[in-house]
């Protein structure tokens, strides 16, 4: 048998529900069980990886402490790209993955969805390529509405993790579309 795991993101931001799209066009609508995008909490990201320059592109993954399954060290859902100077990205209210176990043949023994939201602990990691340049303490998104996540201005080189990570409550910040993206990090 074989276990393969397929991720899903969930949140408004990056699709909105038929109810929410039915809002408006003019439907009438009192009220959505689903968060409206303000709400959903914001994490801006200070990028170590610059000079005088310019920038080196990184990337944030979250380790998902809720999902009892083995996850790469560096985390098992891509979070953003970070490729200037600081970078403002909103957590989704969710993430799924789906668990499957199938046989050799590939027939579908079983799949089991797990699902990790906002009041779920995760640790973010910074990856440079293949390297994992920083990693936060575990936190839970949603007990802020916002968090800023800056890092030490002198790596150790000699260290297996070089960056030390200063994770903080912080105002929301103000999304741009052209900054970072919680999708297409693989």
């Amino acid at each position: 048998m074989m276990v393969l795991a397929r991720r899903r993101m969930m949140s408004l931001r990056m699709r909105p529900s038929r109810m929410a799209l039915a809002c408006l066009v003019g439907a009438g609508c009192s009220s959505s069980t689903e968060p409206a995008p303000q709400s959903l909490p914001t994490l801006l990201v200070a990028n170590p990886l610059c000079d005088g320059v310019g920038c080196k592109t990184i990337h944030l993954r979250a380790f998902v402490w809720e999902y009892r399954i083995p996850q790469n060290p560096k985390g098992a859902e891509a979070v953003g790209t970070i490729a200037g100077p600081t970078t403002c990205l909103v957590f989704p209210d969710a993430w799924q993955i789906v668990v499957t176990e199938v046989t050799n043949g590939g027939q579908v023994v079983r799949a089991d969805t797990l699902t990790s939201t906002l009041d779920d602990e995760i640790t973010l990691m910074l990856v440079d390529g293949h390297a994992l340049v920083a990693a936060t303490d575990r936190f839970a998104p949603g007990a802020e509405l916002g968090w800023s996540l800056a890092f030490s201005a002198n790596p150790d080189p000699q260290a297996a993790i070089p960056y030390s990570a200063q994770l903080n409550p912080a105002p929301r910040c103000t999304p741009d579309a052209s900054s970072g993206s919680w999708v297409g990090v693989d």
